[in-house]
């Protein structure tokens, strides 16, 4: 089937993935589905470079064990972009971390081909995916998805996410990374992007910096989830 005949003419889509093998296969069955790979890579500075200057991505498939940051990264530079993150597992604390950040789909590795397909053809229509299963485990916790659609808020002309703002919190009360990975029911890794990406919008080098410039703008007066010593 043609890119002309399924409406999916010149609809470009990066590949982030550090995998060769399975770039090769997402790339082989993408292209046979209508869609353009406009660039691929393992790095989002690869996949850049590589890029044709007409070839704006209209999807870009990242593998989220790339990080938060990357993919955050990835959505800041191309907002135009639906951003689409490929999972190892079902993980409410990141599908709710990852639809903040602002992606259009949180799919897992297990998805089939014609699924995989059917869903970007579906985030390219506006809407949001996620893996099926996600039912079954919100079932088993008897819980619901955090807001996704939660907007940003700003401070001192910044805009936050809700995990940033807890984060910033958190660090101006001088809580390690563990604490605040077990206190959001998150991985201390993915803290340490939330981290990075927080000292990067605020413009600071390091913690302190970051504890100093919560406190100016009055995120230093909690006085709940203190470490246990």
């Amino acid at each position: 089937m043609s890119s002309a005949t399924n409406g999916l003419a010149r609809t470009y889509v990066w590949l982030l993935d550090e995998q060769p093998l399975r770039r090769s296969g997402l790339r082989a069955h993408l292209a046979a589905s209508g869609f353009t790979i406009g660039s691929e890579g393992a790095t989002i500075a690869e996949v850049r470079s590589r890029a044709q200057k007409d070839a704006a991505p209209a999807i870009i498939v990242i593998d989220l064990a790339q990080g938060m940051a990357v993919v955050e990264d990835a959505i800041t530079s191309h907002p135009d972009a639906r951003v689409i993150v490929l999972a190892d597992r079902a993980s409410l604390p990141e599908i709710a971390a990852a639809f903040t950040a602002g992606v259009r789909g949180y799919l897992l590795k297990s998805i089939t081909p014609a699924a995989l397909t059917e869903s970007l053809r579906l985030a390219m229509t506006g809407e949001k995916i996620f893996p099926s299963e996600l039912s079954g485990l919100l079932a088993r916790l008897g819980a619901t998805l955090p807001d996704i659609d939660a907007p940003v808020q700003p401070v001192g002309g910044i805009a936050l996410s809700p995990q940033e703002l807890i984060i910033t919190r958190r660090i101006a009360e001088g809580c390690p990374n563990k604490f605040i990975a077990q206190s959001m029911s998150i991985t201390e890794s993915t803290v340490k992007a939330h981290v990075k990406t927080l000292m990067r919008k605020i413009g600071v080098n390091n913690r302190t910096q970051a504890a100093i410039w919560a406190h100016q703008h009055g995120l230093g007066h909690t006085t709940d989830h203190q470490p246990t010593p």
